[in-house]
């Protein structure tokens, strides 16, 4: 039934009660005349005339604003993708205000900073600039030179927060100046504890339990322009199971503690130092304020608790509890004070909208079999902890969603159909360049116009009916990368007319996502997958389609999308990139080539990696070796120089320097130095030594080559020096000519296990230069150790 329908129904009762105060009115009114009239008569004046129009019907009541809580997923630098969704989604919000009403926000990592970021963008004025509003300011500014400072690398952190105290100094500008009045939200963060606390269960102190996760919430009233917000710890104090406080008590600046708590919850292992977060546990009585509060060390709160969904849904019961019959206004959800765990329900027209970028409607990547993942302790060891840290992050979800059934028709996920560029490398490239940030933040803004369309706008025409719509925003400056998404992914304007003004390099981010999009489709299908009207882009790659063409962007040979047997998905996505003419300003190469591109992050990460490893107080070498092999998985690049000491039938010494980063980069000019003869002091005859240096050209075979094993082949020439002629100076007089100083040439193979170890087998010859010399050879197997040099 409409709510049209539904409103003509309610008026029926008005209008009869209306008919009937008429008549009755015109009864008593004549009865008035009948008993004033001899009067009348008397002073011979007409009765004035009466009044029987009927009583106005009280308007239809009005459904109240849809709560919203919104569920902010970590994601490294993918944070600033959800920035772009969460942007334009509450912008939207603004533009058709009364419908859908933020009251929660709930995150783990990067998402408990996005959850912050909504709550004040939502109680702030329309920004029709997405470029001036705190969701893109704080993620275009967070870049790798800004992550990682040498002097700040400790022992256990590889990075510096330096450009999150920028960024915190901002939000709390904007947080001390104040918000509205109107504005009455809560703010949900997990974390994890470093060391697991022992608390007692139910007052047992024979029960107890350890406890990692901790979830801290807050809330914030507005106090109007200019005066900092109310905050205060937003948690039943009598429940019976302790829970965490902030000390914002008695503390005159309590967007210190928000802030360590935003910096707690971020902290992931070994990227940040864990934070000493002061903090207080319900049941000890009192309030928690700073001179009560116990300093604890935490660290990401998405370690175990990535989407923290189960504590929105409790704050949306406990907090707001459940809807009641809709008022004459349409009044929005109020919280509750105090709060009282349990008493409330979950309100029937509550709204989660959970935000989580590695949520996809195209196929993911197609894993390896059990078997693949078995063939070694190694591999499995692998395949045991990328299956703990993926269900321990999600175990919380899972956990929700089976015992709260009623929770999933509330449920809208925000799945992402075009893959962001900052998705490689475990989610930490869009680090490499501020443009692949901007680029995901307008991604994210066009996935949310889709989300509003598809998802959010029929559930409000179906509570306040079909004329209720949510109309874009405004579109003011700098949406002409917006536009151009639109119109080339979703066909609304000419891509010519909308792209004109957009940045090379956006528009080659824009053609290396649909790139990827569609060779993971296309692979999808070939490994058996069904289509799926899902995604129609990705329908059209499984039907065989190349991905559309992105007006300016250089065309690509057909099939040039496909990533190649063999090939990582780092060289992937930086070939892709390059081709398209996306020039990696932020890594000091100005031209898109590949090859310097791909070095370029390859030495930035080893200088990471050689920067924590000098800072640890033991075991540096040991850190160094796994972090090379770690960097070499990602993308392995030759290094610049290599030094080698190695024995066998002779002592070898040598150095090899790769010729240049691009296409000859598999090419190694090399020098060497042989020392022979060792063998013959052992022996009953005479004793001599032999020096041979040579130099030569060896290849290393790149597509094979790898972190673990490096193979190459080699061609060198030289001369042989021998004691026995007094090294060329004088006739060799010996019966063996071998011994004698000659010319000399080696082919040899060689192998680099793990960049520390050299195995070589040499063919070497020995041409014959006098008369009397004939020709030999010999094989020469050695095997030492190297160094490297980025």
């Amino acid at each position: 039934m409409s709510c049209r329908a539904r409103s003509a129904r309610a008026q029926v009762p008005w209008t009869r009660r209306a008919a009937a105060a008429s008549s009755a009115f015109a009864v008593a009114v004549a009865v008035a005349s009948a008993f004033v009239a001899p009067l009348a008569w008397a002073d011979s004046t007409p009765p004035p005339p009466t009044n029987t129009l009927p009583i106005p019907a009280e308007p239809p009541p009005r459904a109240r604003p849809i709560p919203l809580a919104l569920v902010v997923s970590g994601g490294v630098s993918l944070g600033a993708y959800e920035a772009g969704f969460l942007h334009e989604l509450l912008e939207t919000l603004k533009t058709s205000p009364g419908f859908v009403e933020l009251k929660v926000a709930t995150g783990a990592s990067a998402g408990s900073i996005n959850s912050l970021l909504s709550l004040l963008t939502g109680c702030s004025p329309k920004i029709d600039d997405p470029q001036q509003g705190p969701l893109f300011q704080t993620w275009s500014d967070v870049g790798f030179p800004g992550l990682y400072d040498p002097k700040g690398t400790t022992a256990i952190a590889l990075f510096s927060r330096a450009t999150m105290r920028a960024v915190t100094t901002r939000l709390e500008q904007r947080f001390s100046a104040g918000l509205p009045s109107s504005c009455d939200v809560v703010l949900g963060v997990s974390t994890t504890r470093l060391a697991p606390q022992k608390e007692s269960l139910a007052g047992d102190p024979e029960l107890r339990l350890a406890r990692t996760e901790e979830r801290f919430v807050v809330r914030l009233r507005g106090e109007g322009v200019g005066r900092a917000p109310r905050t205060e710890n937003y948690v039943d104090v009598g429940y019976g199971f302790p829970q965490a406080l902030l000390p914002l008590e008695e503390n005159p600046t309590p967007f210190a503690e928000i802030r360590d708590l935003l910096y707690a919850s971020s902290a992931f292992p070994f990227a940040f130092e864990p934070v000493p977060l002061a903090h207080c546990m319900t049941g000890g009585g009192g309030a928690c304020t700073p001179r009560s509060a116990k300093r604890t060390l935490f660290v990401d709160g998405g370690v175990f608790d990535n989407q923290p969904l189960g504590l929105a849904a409790r704050l949306m019961s406990d907090g707001l509890g459940a809807s009641g019959p809709p008022g004459p206004r349409g009044e929005a959800a109020a919280f509750v004070t105090p709060l009282r765990r349990g008493v409330g329900g979950l309100p029937d027209d509550a709204l989660f909208v959970y935000v989580d970028p590695e949520i996809t409607s195209y196929p993911a990547l197609p894993e390896g079999t059990v078997a693949e993942k078995t063939v070694s302790a190694q591999s499995l060891v692998t395949h045991y902890l990328g299956m703990f840290i993926e269900s321990a992050r999600s175990s919380e979800l899972v956990s929700v969603l089976e015992g709260s059934p009623g929770l999933r028709d509330k449920l809208a996920i925000a799945a992402a159909d075009v893959p962001p560029v900052s998705g490689s490398l475990a989610s930490f490239f869009g680090f490499f360049d501020k443009n692949f940030r901007v680029f995901d933040f307008y991604l994210g803004m066009r996935a949310a116009r889709r989300f509003v369309d598809d998802r959010l706008a029929p559930r409000v025409a179906r509570r306040f009916g079909p004329r209720a719509t949510l109309a874009p925003p405004p579109r003011g400056a700098h949406h002409e990368p917006y536009r151009c998404l639109r119109a080339v992914l979703d066909g609304e304007g000419r891509p010519e007319a909308a792209c004109a003004g957009v940045s090379l390099d956006l528009r080659a981010a824009l053609q290396t996502s649909l790139a990827r999009l569609y060779d993971r489709c296309k692979g999808a299908r070939e490994a058996g997958a069904a289509e799926t009207g899902a995604n129609a882009s990705c329908a059209a790659a499984m039907r065989g389609a190349e991905p559309p063409q992105v007006p300016g962007v250089p065309a690509a040979p057909r099939g040039f999308f496909r990533q190649r047997p063999g090939e990582a998905e780092l060289p992937y996505v930086v070939r892709l990139l390059c081709a398209y003419g996306f020039v990696f300003r932020d890594l000091g190469v100005d031209t898109p080539d590949a090859a310097r591109v791909e070095r370029a992050i390859h030495e930035q990460l080893r200088e990471v990696i050689d920067s924590f490893r000098k800072a640890q107080p033991e075991g540096g070498a040991i850190v160094g070796a796994l972090g090379r092999t770690l960097i070499g998985q990602l993308t392995y690049v030759p290094a610049t120089a290599i030094a080698h000491v190695s024995i066998g039938p002779v002592l070898e010494t040598g150095i090899s320097f790769r010729l240049g980063a691009g296409p000859t980069r598999f090419l190694r000019a090399g020098a060497a130095l042989d020392f022979g003869g060792l063998s013959s002091f052992s022996g009953g005859g005479g004793a001599y030594v032999t020096a041979a240096p040579m130099a030569g050209l060896e290849a290393e075979l790149l597509p094979i080559s790898g972190p673990t094993v490096q193979p190459r082949l080699g061609l060198r020439g030289g001369y042989l020096f021998s004691s026995v002629d007094s090294f060329a100076s004088s006739r060799c007089e010996q019966p063996d000519k071998r011994v004698c100083s000659r010319p000399t040439v080696q082919a040899y193979v060689a192998a680099s296990l793990f960049d520390r170890l050299r195995l070589q087998v040499a063919f070497a010859m020995l041409p014959a230069s006098r008369a009397g010399e004939d020709f030999s050879w010999s094989i020469q197997p050695t095997g030492g150790i190297q160094l490297l040099w980025p």
